[in-house]
């Protein structure tokens, strides 16, 4: 059983990671566009009105489509259930956000925050048509379906929003680009699942889904307003444009581990849900994945920690320097974060929301805390204080998620002090060697980049004997690419 759910998986996990990476690009090159097409403060619109469209769009999914992916069996009528609870919450959410957009522009003093919030207001409509679609996709283990969608959707919003930027729309194109990538999201989906909604039916096994779904609800709501809280209070305290210059930082940090840590979840969550009865190989898959996803987002969060000025320069231009520190910091943080995100995976696969709920009761009002406690700071002293918080709570958080499985620390730890000690050797081989990097920010980022992969390669492949590893990982991933390479030959 192991060994063909690892099969899939990494064949999963290579399509949505090279469909991630094209994401990615995507991404990167709007980012690079639209930082110059448009404003700190357009950006600081778009970050105030997204966090609390994200908090309102967790009452409509209600974890549903998660637990349609969870579940051992689930039958078409009870996804029809699931699937009307979605559309009949989706549409209360956009009334209520095309209602509420006056008050909200009203708090905030500035009317295109009320513009924003209404265009908004129609994506929990749009996504909620498509949810038990994908859900679907992804149980069935179809990643390169959703992978496909995913681009596709992307892209396609993101070309929107620049020629609308271009055009002179401002803010109102990234309103309208997010639109876009809803609306295609959905509509491939149907063209993709065979699945069609029938009529409603509430039987014990949706009352069982629904109680897990309101488990979800609580720990994602919490966890979305965590994660917005500063976006909301800087736009009271500080501005739009500071908002906009702390959501770039944060923005940039979240293309750079999202990478890897967008498909690896994807695809652990499904791969660990079979494995849920199968106790040592579950402790054995969930270990190897965290090794694979420290391997990556160390040198990356050390990379960005290092290149910071010159990334943010190279990206957005001089207009967002003032955010090169900040995401200095929050790389910092990082992986504190990515970490954690595992937990997730943990509670979601075993069927214990309940449990999941009960960290974010503890959890995320630390993370609100320490928002608030940075936010009279200034826009660096709030992400050191997040940076702080994170780090606190990390230890408290993976121990909470280990009870009552076989996971344990040592394990933990032996599986992550590699890549931790080669991206922290690599990272000292780069500051000493710094005065001998070109000044220029993109021979600096190059000439760096390129010295620092030789460094973590070469510790984490000799010094500390992870050759046969590294070259397994090779191995399978490659295999995986021969047949395809075979056929189009």
């Amino acid at each position: 059983m192991l060994a063909e759910v690892q099969a899939r998986s990494v064949g999963g996990g290579l399509t949505l990671l090279f469909a991630n990476v094209g994401n990615r690009v995507v991404r990167f090159a709007s980012m690079l566009i639209l930082a110059r097409l448009l404003t700190p403060a357009d950006f600081g619109i778009f970050a105030i009105v997204t966090t609390l469209a994200g908090i309102a769009g967790l009452l409509y999914e209600l974890g549903l489509a998660t637990a349609t992916v969870q579940r051992a069996t689930i039958t078409p009528q009870q996804v029809s259930t699931l699937f009307w609870i979605h559309v009949a919450g989706g549409t209360a959410i956009a009334l209520l956000g095309v209602l509420g957009a006056p008050w909200l522009g009203q708090l905030y003093g500035d009317d295109r925050i009320t513009l924003m919030c209404r265009l908004l207001a129609l994506g929990p409509l749009l996504g909620a048509l498509g949810l038990q679609h994908l859900a679907l996709l992804q149980r069935a283990l179809d990643f390169r379906r959703t992978a496909t969608i995913g681009i596709t959707a992307t892209t396609a919003g993101t070309v929107v929003t620049v020629l609308l930027a271009w055009r002179g729309f401002s803010f109102v194109a990234l309103g309208v680009g997010v639109l876009v990538t809803r609306f295609l999201s959905t509509a491939l989906a149907w063209q993709s699942c065979s699945w069609r909604p029938g009529a409603p039916h509430m039987d014990p096994a949706v009352r069982e889904i629904l109680v897990f779904g309101t488990h979800m609800l609580a720990f994602g709501a919490l966890s979305a307003l965590a994660n917005g809280l500063h976006s909301m209070l800087l736009g009271l305290t500080a501005g739009v444009e500071n908002t906009g210059i702390y959501y770039r930082a944060a923005s940039l940090l979240q293309v750079v581990y999202g990478i890897v840590l967008g498909p690896l979840a994807t695809v652990a969550t499904t791969s660990l849900s079979h494995l849920k009865d199968r106790p040592e190989e579950f402790r054995h898959y969930y270990l190897r994945s965290m090794a694979l996803l420290c391997s990556v987002c160390a040198p990356a969060a050390a990379l960005g920690w290092l290149f910071s000025g010159e990334l943010v320069r190279i990206m957005f231009g001089t207009q967002w320097t003032a955010s090169g520190p900040l995401f200095a910091t929050m790389c910092v943080g990082a992986m504190f974060f990515v970490l954690s995100h595992s937990t997730g995976w943990i509670y979601i696969a075993t069927g214990n929301p309940a449990r999941m709920m009960r960290w974010g009761l503890i959890g995320w009002p630390a993370v609100m805390a320490g928002t608030l406690i940075g936010i009279p700071l200034g826009l660096q002293g709030l992400a050191i204080a997040q940076t702080v918080t994170l780090a606190i709570i990390f230890v408290p958080c993976m121990t909470m998620a280990f009870r009552g499985t076989h996971l344990t620390w040592g394990a933990l730890l032996e599986s992550l002090w590699r890549p931790l000690v080669a991206a922290l050797v690599a990272t000292a081989g780069v500051l000493a060697a710094g005065d001998l990097l070109p000044a220029s920010a993109v021979p600096r980022l190059l000439f760096g980049s390129v010295l620092f992969g030789i460094a973590y390669l070469a510790v984490l492949s000799e010094a500390l004997g992870q050759r046969p590893q590294l070259l397994q990982l090779a191995r399978e991933l490659f295999g995986r690419l021969a047949p395809r390479t075979a056929r189009r030959a």
